[in-house]
């Protein structure tokens, strides 16, 4: 699913996934999510975002910004990273990563 997930946030395409608890996390409001135990949700989903215009480009628009806001916390986590590297070759290793 994740593959899926970055592909698409790659293309600047819609997002409608099924609702978890790490998706939810992960991709907050900005995509669509349905409820695999529910038989009709996904139908249901894909019927409002194929019959409403409006609807469609407010998703492309929040993926636009769920890729802006994922690239900012991975710099941010990379800048971490680094530095938490730099403190290891230092010899005064940080405890924690984040």
């Amino acid at each position: 699913m994740l593959s899926t997930v970055w592909e698409a946030l790659e293309l600047e395409k819609p997002l409608i996934v099924p609702y978890t608890r790490t998706l939810s996390r992960m991709l907050s409001d900005y995509v669509v999510y349905y409820c695999v135990d529910e038989a009709s949700s996904l139908s249901r989903v894909l019927k409002n975002v194929l019959s409403n215009e409006a609807f469609l480009n407010e998703m492309r628009k929040n993926v636009r910004e769920l890729r802006r806001v994922l690239d900012a916390r991975r710099r941010v986590q990379m800048q971490s990273f680094k530095h938490w590297i730099e403190s290891i070759n230092s010899g005064t290793p940080e405890t924690s990563l984040w």
